[in-house]
């Protein structure tokens, strides 16, 4: 089968509801081949659906966790930058807003629907909690950005509502700076840190 035909597959059965995507996924097991022998499609832009979607596998147990910890910290992805000279924060703030105006995935929100099936929902414009946090007064800087990345990084997310991205910028002394970014996995994975990151 060439390419193309895979693409028109995995674009129809992009467009299935749950659950027939759900009968055809038990097929294809039952088959002996996995999903992930499907190409990845785009979704229809966000102006153009109606209503929430429903979640991925993958989406699917970070939610039942979340709910059933009650919110905790431990499906967090944190990392951790170092920068050193001159800072435009302004920049840096500015840079953050234009990432989560292209990704999507950093504009979405996570409800249960009137089935109490968890759909996500991708908000128009995006909002991220950015902090600033000047430590050079502190007696030990480094201590005290580890313990402000530690809190940033604990806090839980409500699904629910968002943002889903925190990002805070520790400034340690004149030309030294932490850039702490936090994101939950629901929205993330370490490919997409990555491209974050490289962006």
């Amino acid at each position: 089968m060439d390419d193309s035909a895979i693409y028109r597959i995995a674009q129809r059965f992009a467009g299935l509801s749950a659950e027939q995507r759900q009968a055809v996924y038990q097929r294809v097991l039952a088959e002996g081949m996995t999903a992930g022998q499907f190409p990845v499609t785009p979704r229809a832009p966000a102006a153009s659906r109606d209503g929430g979607q429903p979640l991925s596998y993958a989406q699917s147990r970070q939610w039942f966790l979340w709910e059933l910890e009650g919110g905790g910290s431990a499906y967090h992805i944190t990392g951790a930058l170092r920068l050193q000279g001159k800072l435009d924060m302004a920049a840096v703030r500015e840079s953050f807003g234009a990432i989560v105006a292209r990704h999507e995935a950093l504009r979405t929100v996570f409800r249960a629907n009137a089935e109490g099936l968890a759909e996500q929902w991708v908000m128009e414009s995006g909002a991220f909690q950015f902090s600033e946090i000047d430590l050079t007064g502190s007696a030990d800087a480094e201590a005290e950005a580890g313990r402000v990345a530690r809190e940033l990084g604990e806090t839980p997310f409500e699904l629910g509502t968002g943002p889903l991205l925190r990002v805070g910028l520790l400034r340690l002394a004149a030309g030294e700076h932490v850039l702490v970014v936090v994101m939950h996995h629901i929205v993330s994975d370490g490919w997409s840190v990555q491209l974050i990151v490289d962006e």
